[in-house]
């Protein structure tokens, strides 16, 4: 009889576990909510997959996606100067997490592994395998590490998270990720991506808080969201505003969009 393996949290690491494991054990993959709500909930998180980790998903034949357009390069801007283009040595891809575990999950389900969504307690979930392995990244751990205070230093984060998955803007070429340093205020990252709807182009500011960068506080629809990031994006990344088509520039979906408070 195989072993009984959980996995807690479905990111790319718990995924692409279950993948490499699931001929050799019974696997469950538990999340917080079913697939369907995911894919239509809120966007989760930024995420680029570059050579290794899509070599591991040729290899896991983990759900393709067509024939889509790869990240080919890094831009990389010192405040209003490009200081230089590199090309990578394997092309990336980036996907909407929401639709990457929607399609990864029930490929799973396909293959035998169980998908279960669970809020219980951590000990129950323990008691019923012979092995967890806590995948929650972000949103975990399950079990918190204690805090070592001479590798820690501080005590609060040092940038505010300020994301969108936007459509109308042209793609920086070649197609890459790219990515603006304002000393003293924070960073921009401009990722292309893909989305149930179509590609995207995600807008990620890191902003020092309280600085010039940290203008989303209150912000709560999309609407309102998309015009700060318009006018921020206007005021402070002027590569980015020459390429945002002024008439169709807005959020993929009401729910595109997420920031730390």
């Amino acid at each position: 009889m195989k072993k009984r393996l959980g996995l807690i949290g479905s990111g790319v690491s718990g995924l692409h576990l279950a993948y490499a494991l699931k001929d050799e054990f019974d696997i469950t993959v538990i999340e917080r909510q079913a697939s369907e709500k995911m894919r239509d909930g809120r966007i989760m998180s930024t995420q680029v997959h570059f050579g290794p980790t899509r070599a591991r998903e040729e290899r896991f034949h983990v759900p393709k996606w067509g024939e889509q357009p790869l990240i080919e390069s890094i831009h990389i801007t010192l405040g209003d100067k490009k200081l230089f283009v590199c090309n990578l040595q394997e092309p990336a891809l980036s996907i909407d997490q929401r639709l990457y575990y929607y399609h990864s999950v029930n490929d799973l389900i396909d293959k035998g592994v169980d998908d279960k969504v669970d809020k219980e307690s951590a000990e129950r979930l323990v008691d019923g395998f012979d092995l967890v392995v806590d995948c929650t990244g972000k949103n975990g751990p399950l079990f918190p590490f204690p805090i070592e205070e001479a590798l820690s230093p501080l005590e609060a984060p040092q940038r505010k998270c300020i994301v969108g998955y936007f459509k109308g803007i042209k793609s920086n070429l070649p197609l890459g990720v790219s990515v603006a340093i304002l000393p003293e205020e924070g960073e921009m990252f401009e990722i292309p991506a893909l989305t149930e709807l179509g590609p995207v182009t995600i807008l990620f500011i890191m902003a020092i808080p309280n600085g010039d960068l940290d203008v989303f506080k209150g912000v709560k629809d999309a609407v309102s969201f998309s015009q700060t990031m318009r006018n921020t994006v206007q005021q402070f990344f002027p590569d980015i505003h020459s390429r945002v088509e002024e008439h169709s520039f807005e959020l993929c979906d009401e729910k595109g969009f997420l920031q730390t408070v």
